[in-house]
This record gives C-alpha cells, structure tokens and sequence, in this order.
C-alpha cells in the first residue's frame, strides 16, 4: 500500500540533516489509518492531516481495512462509526491487534452510542461536528494512552465502571495461567510488551498473545483495565485520564 511522505506541491529542505536524522523523525512519526465507507470523508481527512504534519497516512474501505491494517501497522486508527457494521469491524480490530489505538469518529452521543463504543474498545471519541483541531489533538492524545471524550461521555462511562465493577477481585480467583498472571503484574507496572519480553526472556509476539488471552479471559478490551482488575479496585486513580473537548 503506497504511503505519502510529505504533502503535495511542498518542498522539504534539508539543511544539516543527515538520512539517518530523517529516518529517525519518520519513525517517531505516528502512523495513521483512516477508515470510512465514505471516500470523500477519507481523503478530507488525509489532507487536513498532512497540511497539520502528519505525513504517514493510509486510508482504508470498510471493505478492506481488515486487511490493509497488517501492511499499514497503524499506530492509530481514526473509525468513522457513522456505518453501523463499524462496530463490527472495531471489535475485530481490538481482537487482532490489541495495541493499536482506536479514535471513533462521528458517534452521536447517546449514552448507548458511547457504551457500544467503549465496549468495542475504542480509545477516543469525537461526534461528527468536531473540528479539524480537536481531531489532531485526540491523536496525540491517544497515543499517550488517554482517554479522548467530552464529560458527558466520561460520565457515562464512570457509571458503567460503577455498576460493574467486581466487589472483591483477587488475582489468585482470576481465569489466568501463572504465566498470565506475571505478564498481568507487570502490564499494571506499566511496562510495555517489549519490556515485558525482556523481563520474562521470552518472545514479543509471545506477549502479545498473553496479553490477547487475559484480555479475553477477563472479558476486558484495554489493557488498562486489565490492570484496575489486577489491583482489585477501580478507583479515580485507576481510572483512565480523559481530555475533554470543548464546544
């Protein structure tokens, strides 16, 4: 899949910079995938990106995201969920890809609409009226593992995390191997899958699967929460930071 590198008709100098500078900008550089079944909606939003610096942008089909998201390895992926079978697609992304950040865009902001989202396993929202600003801020912001919503999703979510909440977790009565259980402990740690392999001398993509079989064994879509469960208590502390966006 083709991916651009700067924006059209714009000139990059150099200057001092040797290719291996570039090299090292371009990796830290977030990789974005933009999926909708609207094309006109995808290749706006491409656009208003690059002219914002982004610069490694894929887009992608209802159709075909499942499959262009292992050549475009996205670091976020911006959903348009104005297509119902999204959701859809959502829960298969967070299946096979746990580490991948998910930004829904255009949710109308029922509280069934955010509960859909969230258990989808979605890290941001947006509705459809949010400008070109607020998306490029719910970027970073996803990135760092926040929470992007308005306090009215918040809200919403803070009740459901209320009315779930198990009252007494231990990690002994937990579903999980001893294994699974050490990868759980330092996933609370927050350490990364990288430093987790490190750690226990094994694999990263044996990590990985670890992380996916806790996640489904605790019937939970972040690693975040897996951890809150590891700690026996969802408190304000354990709960995800949200930024909040103002109309």
């Amino acid at each position: 899949m083709p991916r651009d590198n700067a924006p059209d008709g714009e000139h990059v100098h150099v200057g001092s910079l040797t290719a291996s500078d570039i090299a090292i900008a371009d990796d830290a550089a977030p990789r974005i995938l933009v999926v909708s079944h609207l094309r006109l909606l995808r290749e706006g939003i491409k656009r208003m990106l690059r002219m914002r610096g982004f610069h490694r942008i894929d887009l992608a089909s209802e159709a075909t995201v499942l499959a262009d998201v292992r050549h475009a390895e996205p670091d976020v992926i911006i959903l348009d969920v104005t297509a119902p079978s999204m959701l859809h697609v959502m829960r298969t992304l967070v299946d096979r890809h746990v580490d991948v950040k998910l930004l829904a865009l255009g949710m109308d902001g029922s509280d069934a609409a955010v509960l859909e989202c969230a258990e989808a396993g979605a890290a941001g929202y947006l509705p459809s009226e949010s400008g070109p600003d607020e998306l490029t801020a719910a970027i970073e912001s996803v990135r760092r593992d926040e929470l992007v919503c308005s306090p009215h999703v918040a809200a919403v979510l803070f009740r459901r995390i209320a009315t779930r909440a198990p009252t007494s977790p231990r990690a002994e009565s937990m579903p999980l191997t001893r294994r699974e259980q050490e990868v759980l402990s330092l996933v609370e740690r927050g350490l990364s899958n990288k430093e987790i392999a490190a750690q226990l001398s094994i694999s990263l993509t044996t990590v990985k699967n670890h992380v996916h079989r806790i996640l489904e064994k605790l019937q939970v879509s972040r690693r975040g929460a897996a951890a809150a469960r590891l700690r026996g208590v969802v408190d304000t502390e354990s709960r995800p930071s949200f930024v909040p966006y103002n109309r």
